[in-house]
């Protein structure tokens, strides 16, 4: 539990912690996060939603 509290993760976390902010739609219209499972978005009512980037970006890759 100290690892958690000084910002180090364990890579099982780092995993659990990664699905859930990649496992996301984005509204094309208000930019909203919605869940994965939304048909139109939680705060426009929009019904164009794109899943978000799975890219990880990398420090040094830039």
């Amino acid at each position: 539990m100290k690892d958690l509290i000084k910002g180090n993760l364990t890579p099982e976390n780092k995993k659990i912690a990664s699905n859930r902010n990649l496992k996301v739609k984005i509204c094309l219209k208000c930019h909203s996060h919605n869940s994965i499972n939304a048909k139109r978005c939680r705060k426009c009512g929009y019904g164009n939603l794109r899943l978000k980037t799975s890219k990880l970006d990398k420090k040094g890759d830039r």
